[in-house]
């Protein structure tokens, strides 16, 4: 997440693709590479604001027992915006 922030503090923009965040770092590349979702769509809403949703985890699901959540499961938003100066971010899985 750090990656994306990155980004728009370096370039002023927000990315629109996880592949637009591999051209920046070497180091984004590797983040971009361990990231196991197929499925990210980046939405802007404003220059300070962009949400990310993320959907379809790439490795085999292992079921525990019924007691316990296999959490690759599930997908999720991210939404990235300004606070008090700088870029923050919260998390939602679904």
């Amino acid at each position: 997440m750090m990656a994306v922030v990155d980004l728009r503090e370096s370039t002023g923009v927000w990315p629109s693709t996880l592949q637009q965040l591999t051209f920046h770092t070497i180091k984004n590349k590797t983040i971009i590479e361990d990231f196991q979702y197929r499925l990210v769509d980046f939405v802007h809403k404003k220059n300070d604001k962009v949400i990310v949703y993320f959907d379809d985890y790439r490795k085999k699901l292992y079921l525990d027992p019924e007691d316990r959540t296999d959490l690759n499961r599930f997908r999720g938003v991210i939404h990235f915006y300004s606070s008090k100066d700088k870029f923050v971010w919260k998390v939602k899985m679904k």
